[in-house]
């Protein structure tokens, strides 16, 4: 056969055809373009012939598209299934009732449905391919593969070859592979991001300790010194602030190298205590693991809001064992490290002009880096303690259900926890509430009425009716009811922090005398060591809610702003 066919690359709009022996069926069609733009395709439905082969132009390069239909659920389902959920339902329950709403929808036919929207989107692929890629065995090879399309000519076809003039370098990458590959090639474009989201989900689910160890190291970290990023100035500062006549012995410190050296021992120095403090904390963490067995076991978080208690960080024993051997062996070479930069410090210290006693110049370099880390090792403090606070406390939860007690004293034991809980943060919020009085920080709330009031003085004062004398004793009034106005709210904040406690106080003695009571009354139930357990849990939520609030009153104020009323 003639090369009927150029290169494509002219423009040219209507189909060129040529038929011999056999028959052939051409249908063609017109589409719209993005742009709005009208081409010609044309869809080989049969081709039979022995020498020669019926072949059709396309105007423009097309890319192979799939319509992906899209699936959200059952929203109905998806609704009701959330209602439930949000009522404290567990997933037994909410399967069940959500079978006797709905009925069962078994996953065979889930998974039909499935493959029957797969096989839609399979069969509307369109792969177009080059004129000279094409050969009369494979289009023969094609039409035997389904001998019943034969007898509909106008019947969708499982796989249709569109023809373009050129092989262009998307046509040569898809023809590569078989169409279902095709498929996956442009599927993997589309879903990578989706892939690697999953993929990292499940990484992050399989290392979830060392990730949740990570983040509580990194939101320690950010109270550490970074002594080789800060500039000269600063360094200065905080070498003169952190120790006695600090300012005699920076003005030693004149140039550069002098200052660069101090630096370098000082951050090593940083990094050791930082490491000290790691070693400690995973060591409380082997202390208590070593001595309970059940210590990989975990509460849920709806156990854990109605029993007043948290969901703790409960590592792993290898874990915790693989990160002390780490933090070891970096305690360990930073030791090294740091006599070895210290030893050349104190060798370079005694060329230094004006000279510098070694000996006082490693305690302040000590003494610096013990002063700058107080709040990280407050951090860490408070991080042993509640480790030590939360499992005791989790412990009594533990032993109180181990005794198999009724649902009576279940609801009556939450029911005193709950009260002591809520007792315990009211008295913090005194407390704080009182030192925002001392310091003249005051809530939110109180500040922003004030600045209302203070906004309607300014607007009355500034009045142009009003003389000189007026203004003044207009702006003497205001102030003094204002001062008035924050004098009377503090007074009822704290009057209802009273009330509040003395309340939980009634509340909770009402609750312990009936618990006394079923106990004489029925002592089978109301044990005396279901009673003790539950006095005794109540002692250890104080303790915590105090190390919280002991905490939290150091803290607070750290970045809270200051209000200065004139």
């Amino acid at each position: 056969m003639a090369n009927i066919f150029d290169d494509g690359t002219h423009d040219r709009s209507l189909r060129s055809s040529l038929q011999y022996d056999m028959n052939c069926y051409v249908q063609d069609f017109v589409f719209i373009d993005n742009t709005g733009k009208q081409s010609f395709k044309t869809k080989i439905n049969k081709i039979y012939s022995n020498d020669t082969v019926l072949m059709d132009v396309q105007h423009e390069d097309c890319t192979m598209k799939i319509k992906k239909k899209k699936c959200r659920g059952d929203r109905k389902r998806q609704r009701f299934r959330r209602q439930l959920y949000r009522q404290g339902l567990d997933s037994d329950t909410v399967k069940r009732k959500e079978e006797e709403k709905f009925g069962s929808q078994s996953s065979s036919m889930r998974e039909e449905s499935r493959r029957t929207d797969k096989q839609s989107v399979i069969e509307n692929i369109e792969v177009y391919i080059p004129l000279n890629r094409i050969t009369l065995s494979q289009l023969k090879m094609n039409d035997e593969d389904d001998p019943n399309e034969n007898s509909n000519p106008f019947a969708i076809k499982r796989k249709r070859f569109i023809l373009t003039p050129t092989p262009t370098t998307e046509s040569r990458s898809i023809l590569d592979k078989s169409c279902s590959s095709s498929i996956g090639l442009q599927h993997n474009s589309k879903k990578s991001k989706t892939t690697r989201t999953l993929t990292t989900a499940a990484s992050s689910n399989i290392s979830s300790p060392i990730n949740e160890n990570e983040e509580n190291m990194n939101d320690v970290e950010q109270y550490k010194p970074h002594y080789l990023k800060v500039s000269d100035r600063i360094f200065k500062q905080l070498f003169a602030n952190a120790i006695d006549n600090g300012s005699q012995l920076v003005k030693c410190l004149n140039t550069p190298e002098k200052i660069q050296c101090i630096r370098e021992v000082t951050e090593i120095t940083n990094n050791f205590h930082f490491k000290d403090f790691q070693e400690k904390l995973w060591q409380t963490y082997a202390t208590i693991s070593s001595t309970d067995n059940k210590w990989e076991s975990k509460i849920t978080k709806k156990f854990a809001r109605e029993h007043n208690t948290c969901r703790m960080y409960r590592p792993k024993k290898s874990f915790v064992q693989q990160r002390q051997i780490i933090v070891a062996k970096q305690k360990q070479q930073l030791q090294i490290k740091l006599q070895e930069n210290l030893g050349q410090l104190l060798n370079q210290v005694v060329t230094w002009q004006p000279s510098i006693d070694a000996t006082l110049l490693s305690d302040a370099i000590d003494t610096c880096v013990r002063h700058n880390l107080r709040r990280l090792k407050e951090e860490y403090l408070f991080k042993m303690d509640m480790i030590k606070l939360n499992w005791t406390d989790q412990n009594l939860i533990r032993k109180f259900y181990e005794l198999i007690p009724n649902e009576d004293v279940i609801q009556t034991a939450k029911q005193l926890w709950q009260i002591a809980a809520d007792e315990l943060r009211t008295k913090e919020k005194q407390e704080i509430f009182r030192q925002c009085i001392y310091l003249k920080r005051l809530p939110n709330k109180i500040e922003q009425l004030l600045n209302n009031l203070l906004d309607h003085n300014r607007k009355t004062v500034n009045n142009s009716f009003y003389d000189e004398d007026q203004r003044v004793s207009c702006d003497s009034r205001c102030l003094k009811m204002i001062n008035q106005c924050q004098f009377n709210l503090m007074l009822i904040y704290l009057d209802e922090f009273t009330m509040c406690l003395d309340r939980y106080e009634k509340t909770y003695q009402k609750l312990k005398d009936q618990l006394k009571k079923k106990n004489r009354e029925n002592p089978i139930i109301y044990t005396n060591i279901l009673i003790d357990l539950i006095e005794q849990r109540r002692q250890a939520m104080i303790q915590r809610f105090n190390r919280i609030r002991q905490y939290r009153l150091k803290t607070f104020f750290d970045q809270a702003p200051a209000v200065h009323l004139n």
